[in-house]
């Protein structure tokens, strides 16, 4: 499979990218720094991208199977930026016809109400 990691660089990313490795996926991961790889592998690639702007998720996505978003929102960051991020991963993904989202929930702040749910509606709808 070929899976899209947002935050592959991050606690938690790291060690979801190593696991999708270990089973013979192919990682595209998603950073600030492109630059500065945590990881070597050979079935790993290291990308920029802005998880807030709908057409380069829609752009990075494109030909992948599956997307997991392991970045985390910090106290310091205004709460909507987490339902930001998942509006633009479901428009992106959906533009891109990819039907696999996996959001890990590891915020400090509590994002909004509605985000869990728009997901999990506009994943189940088609």
């Amino acid at each position: 499979m070929n899976i899209v990691i947002y935050g592959a660089s991050g606690m938690i990313g790291q060690r979801i990218t190593q696991e999708a490795l270990n089973r013979g996926h192919k990682v595209t991961a998603i950073v600030r720094n492109p630059s500065r790889p945590t990881l070597t592998h050979p079935n790993l690639t290291f990308k920029e991208g802005n998880i807030l702007d709908p057409n380069d998720v829609a752009r990075v996505v494109a030909g992948h199977d599956a997307v997991i978003n392991a970045t985390r929102q910090t106290a310091d960051q205004p709460g909507q930026t987490f339902a930001d991020a998942a509006h633009a991963l479901i428009d992106g993904l959906t533009r891109a016809g990819v039907r696999r989202l996996l959001t890990s929930a590891q915020q400090t702040a509590s994002p909004p109400v509605s985000a869990p749910v728009i997901t999990a509606q506009a994943l189940t709808s088609s």
